[in-house]
């Protein structure tokens, strides 16, 4: 492949990958709380915390190396280190769920970039297939708990 490319593809799904970082889904949530949106200000911090805490369990007692491996040396460094499940996919999933309720457009456009950010993520080699679907279950797990509560 062309270097040129390479290095324009590489950066469009790093940048790509950003939609699924702490960082963006922090910005949505304030957003909401600015426009008074309470439900989903407070559905977007639940569903944060509790993806947290199940990714937390799952990398306390699962590790799965990345596919391009990182050293890691402390606890923090290992959760860190770990590859499952995709949190970058749960957050954007549930996002998109929680966004999109009610709303055809919303609920698609997020969708579609729920996928891309997945595929970004294995493109970028931080997960593989099974990490991104089970990343996305989760999320659907937890989008089940906070609605139907």
């Amino acid at each position: 492949m062309n270097p040129f490319i390479k290095k324009h593809q590489d950066a469009f799904w790093r940048d790509l990958t950003t939609f699924g970082g702490f960082l963006f889904y922090l910005l949505v949530t304030i957003l909401a709380v600015l426009l008074r949106e309470r439900e989903i200000a407070f559905n977007l911090i639940s569903g944060f915390g509790l993806t947290f805490l199940a990714i937390l369990l799952i990398r306390t007692f699962y590790y799965k190396d990345r596919p391009r491996k990182e050293e890691h040396h402390t606890f923090i460094q290992r959760i860190d280190a770990c590859s499952f499940p995709s949190w970058h996919m749960a957050r954007i999933l549930f996002m998109a769920l929680i966004i999109g309720k009610g709303t055809m457009f919303l609920t698609t456009f997020f969708m579609m970039v729920a996928l891309l950010v997945g595929y970004s993520r294995i493109y970028l080699k931080k997960h593989d297939w099974i990490d991104v679907v089970s990343g996305g279950v989760l999320a659907i797990a937890v989008y089940g708990v906070i609605t139907f509560m």
